[in-house]
């Protein structure tokens, strides 16, 4: 699933032919969907297995609607329908990027069953609790399911099984995250009039503003010319990183070991994308110690990784490098190259 992946993201930057754009744009729905499955799945086995410690913080709730709204209104926008949010000065404090999954969960599934009208978001007051509400015109939710629509692959409104309507997993997701993070999730709906959806969690005084952040780097970094090595003991993985890395503009170099890799005597890359299980039982954790201590700390290191498991994810954020699990988006992967860049140019 990871070589296919990027694969269909190198085919989709060089399909010039308007009969294999077509053909390469189904692809990637396809593919689009089985990693849909596959994340979804991974989220819920780590949460299942207590691998994801929520980091609470206080923060301002309009931030995260804001954000929402950034990520859902083209989405809503393609379907004809409106998508908006109510102004808030209330403050919250719990983990804003579970909280976050949550919304954008919540509002993916009213886009998917909204026909037309619109979805809106806000946040309430509800005494010594917030409750963020994202309702919708949608078609509703019968009575007799609202007990069962947050199992795992139950849809009330697709019985026919079209996966465009979502995998029947997000509410289960929203349910476990939930749990996690202390907050309840309240449903009220009407069938062919709506549903809105509730998130209840703890207020908190209202901070007075910070000083204005910095301006931050343009989104888009160039990566013509960046130097990246891969690091991966699969021909078919390295081929298909290597390959999409060079449409992006970078000069890549291709290591099957952390031998082959030591043993290079170009330019030090700027940045190293490495598995983490080579052959012979190699870690990657330690190549990218090795080259660290070749080419300096300033070297950038991403471990790549299928494994899940929730003593993986500890270790690698105590070493200090960003995780990637297989399959890797291609605009996921682009995005994290891009800002580790902008960090080693800012450093």
């Amino acid at each position: 699933m990871h070589a296919l992946a990027l694969t269909v993201g190198e085919l989709r930057e060089t399909a010039r032919a308007p009969e294999l754009a077509t053909l390469a744009r189904r692809i990637d729905r396809s593919v689009d969907a089985l990693e849909d499955l596959l994340d979804a799945l991974l989220d819920i086995s780590k949460l299942d297995a207590g691998a994801i410690a929520p980091e609470n913080q206080a923060f301002p709730v309009q931030t995260l609607l804001e954000r929402l709204a950034d990520e859902m209104v083209s989405a809503a926008e393609a379907k004809g329908l409106r998508f908006r949010v109510v102004p808030t000065t209330l403050w919250t404090e719990t983990d804003p990027t579970l909280l976050g999954r949550i919304l954008l969960n919540l509002a993916a599934n009213a886009v998917r069953y909204t026909r037309e009208g619109g979805i809106v978001v806000g946040c309430r007051r509800r005494g010594v609790e917030t409750e963020i509400v994202v309702a919708d015109s949608g078609i509703g939710i019968a009575e007799g399911n609202r007990a069962r629509i947050f199992r795992e692959f139950y849809q009330a409104g697709n019985p026919e099984h079209d996966r465009a309507k979502g995998l029947g997993l997000g509410l289960a997701i929203v349910d476990r995250v939930a749990r996690l993070l202390g907050h309840t999730i309240s449903v009220r709906s009407q069938l062919g009039r709506g549903s809105a959806f509730g998130v209840r969690g703890p207020i908190v005084v209202l901070r007075a503003p910070s000083a204005a952040p910095s301006a931050a780097p343009e989104a888009g970094t160039e990566l013509a010319g960046v130097r990246v090595l891969v690091v991966d003991d699969e021909p078919d993985v390295r081929e298909a990183l290597g390959g999409l890395l060079a449409r992006w503009g970078c000069s890549v170099e291709v290591a099957g070991s952390g031998a082959d890799a030591l043993a290079s005597d170009g330019v030090p890359p700027a940045l190293v994308l490495c598995d983490l299980r080579l052959g012979e039982g190699e870690s990657g954790f330690d190549v990218l110690e090795r080259l660290k201590a070749r080419w300096g700390e300033r070297l950038q290191g991403v471990v790549v990784t299928a494994d899940a498991a929730p003593e993986l994810i500890v270790e690698a954020r105590a070493r200090g490098y960003p995780l990637l699990h297989k399959p890797v988006r291609p605009a996921k992967l682009r995005a994290l190259v891009e800002q580790l860049l902008r960090e080693r140019a800012a450093a």
